[in-house]
């Protein structure tokens, strides 16, 4: 085969996506916005981050150590903790118009998708529903879902262990055992 005939190796060879769909719950992407929102000047100590998060999260054991959360925050030379994302993702985020325009992208993007993907949804996610679940699955006809009935939104932090589970069962059925 010539050079220029080279077939390319896919860039994905699955796709796992945590609690985001295209037609999230518009309520639910508020209480999140406004949580991430609610400290612009950040937060004195990592402490004071987790005091902010166990109140956003009664439903979470808080964790005897704040360590965790240091991927999520970034110390300023002031000393402060700020959350690690880009406040400018989140200042038009919640207008109607905005959440429209970026379901409108998602969806575009997810017909492209042809690789098996799973989506992994916090059964008591607020941001989340089963309804935008069924949507995301008619736009990417290879994906699969599972629910991790006693998460939230943050699957991960709320379910670590099963939340690690699924995914490895969605990648040995793919691949077989590691």
């Amino acid at each position: 085969m010539a050079p220029h005939q080279a077939q390319q190796a896919p860039v994905l060879a699955t796709l796992g996506m945590v609690d985001v769909v295209p037609r999230m719950e518009t309520a639910g992407v508020q209480e999140v916005i406004d949580f991430m929102s609610a400290n612009p000047d950040g937060f004195v100590s990592i402490e004071a981050a987790a005091d902010a998060v166990a109140k956003y999260l009664p439903h979470r054991p808080r964790r005897s150590s704040s360590d965790g959360l240091l991927k999520n925050l970034r110390q300023r030379s002031d000393g402060r903790c700020y959350w690690h994302w880009d406040p400018a993702v989140h200042s038009s985020a919640g207008s109607p118009d905005s959440i429209e325009a970026m379901a409108r992208r998602m969806e575009e993007a997810a017909r492209l998708i042809n690789v098996p993907t799973q989506v992994v949804r916090g059964g008591q996610s607020r941001v989340v529903s089963p309804e935008g679940v069924a949507h995301l699955a008619e736009l990417i006809h290879r994906a699969g879902y599972v629910d991790v009935a006693a998460a939230g939104h943050m699957v991960a932090g709320d379910q670590n262990d099963e939340d690690n589970a699924v995914i490895r069962e969605f990648l040995v059925s793919l691949f077989g055992s590691a």
